[in-house]
């Protein structure tokens, strides 16, 4: 086979859930075609869903290298320094996203770079870019992160009024579960923030049952009694968070 119908072969494979037949087609047109851009770029597509965050960025390096320069590229290793917990590096490439062109790519990559904004506490500029990225057509699962992105924001700021707000709408719209679960936990911390304990219990009981423990709290079965103990538990969370990121690339892309 020459070097473009294994590159083909390569995509076809992504499509139909074969990522280790995707990897080793790609593999033989890079070998036929080492300075190939497309192959380069799908190369580094096909690794960005892997367990190899730091293998799939250096592919990306190497389809930059041969020319690669488009949002879309920008924006899927940008999205991989998130993964591996450097948002300064996420950012800049977010930054070159949405430089390069508009539409989708730049759209999802403002959203993105929001959440990176975030976890780098630039807490205004992720609020910006925030309301600039709630304005246009993203999928609903991503819409739901940037209202609790936005919300984390305001609740960093002390404008708990504010956040509840985002609270409400991210839990009104997310399945139930963990991740609604440190949504409400959070709105429980904004409400104890603002004087209303009934309400905090209430977010912190419900919060429990739909699957959500702080960072370090015992098993289920050991958990103790719900109090209003709020004031120190959010810190851990914005990390915690995050790590659904390839969910959404995956969905937009």
């Amino acid at each position: 086979a020459n070097a473009e119908a294994l590159r083909l072969r390569s995509v076809a494979r992504v499509e139909v859930g074969e990522p280790q037949g995707a990897l080793e087609d790609i593999a033989a047109s890079l070998t036929l075609e080492p300075k190939n851009v497309k192959a380069l770029t799908q190369n580094a597509i096909i690794k960005s869903f892997s367990d190899d965050p730091a293998g799939a960025i250096k592919a990306y390096e190497d389809a930059i290298k041969a020319g690669a320069d488009t949002a879309l590229v920008y924006t899927n290793m940008g999205s991989l320094y998130e993964r591996v917990g450097q948002p300064a590096k996420a950012i800049e490439c977010f930054d070159k996203a949405i430089a390069r062109e508009g539409g989708k790519a730049s759209d999802l990559a403002r959203a993105l770079r929001a959440i990176a904004l975030t976890n780098a506490k630039e807490y205004e500029k992720s609020i910006s870019d925030c309301d600039i990225a709630l304005k246009t057509n993203l999928p609903g699962m991503l819409v739901n992160e940037l209202h609790k992105t936005r919300g984390m924001d305001l609740f960093f700021l002390s404008r708990y009024k504010e956040a509840l707000v985002e609270f409400d709408i991210a839990a009104n719209t997310m399945p139930d579960g963990p991740g609604k679960g440190l949504v409400v936990f959070v709105r429980g911390a904004c409400r104890d923030k603002l004087g209303d304990k009934e309400k905090a219990l209430e977010d912190l009981a419900l919060s429990q049952k739909l699957g959500f423990r702080k960072p370090g709290s015992p098993p289920p079965d050991r958990v103790a009694p719900v109090d209003a103990e709020l004031e120190h538990a959010v810190d851990p969370l914005i990390v915690q968070a995050r790590k659904t990121l390839p969910q959404f690339k995956e969905r937009c892309l």
